[in-house]
């Protein structure tokens, strides 16, 4: 959470529009918000944004999915 949102659940990258703790973009918060069980709820709910990067993670594990749970890419964070 720390590399991708810092912690912000209001954080937004203004080039994906990828939205709140765990940075969701619109099309998968579409999906595994109301698979999570908060559907309706914007990417900014601290309690939906958790739970469904939560459900994400586990539906990647089960389907195997090729890239892993989540794909890989490299984080640095600087904690100062």
């Amino acid at each position: 959470m720390t590399c991708e949102s810092r912690g912000n659940p209001d954080a937004v990258n203004q080039s994906s529009q990828a939205t709140g703790l765990f940075q969701f973009l619109p099309s998968t918060w579409a999906y595994s918000s109301v698979a999570a069980g908060f559907g309706g709820y914007p990417a900014t709910h601290p309690e939906a944004n958790v739970a469904s990067a939560a459900w994400l993670l586990e539906h990647s594990i089960l389907i195997e999915h090729r890239l892993g749970p989540w794909g890989p890419w490299e984080c640095n964070p600087r904690l100062s």
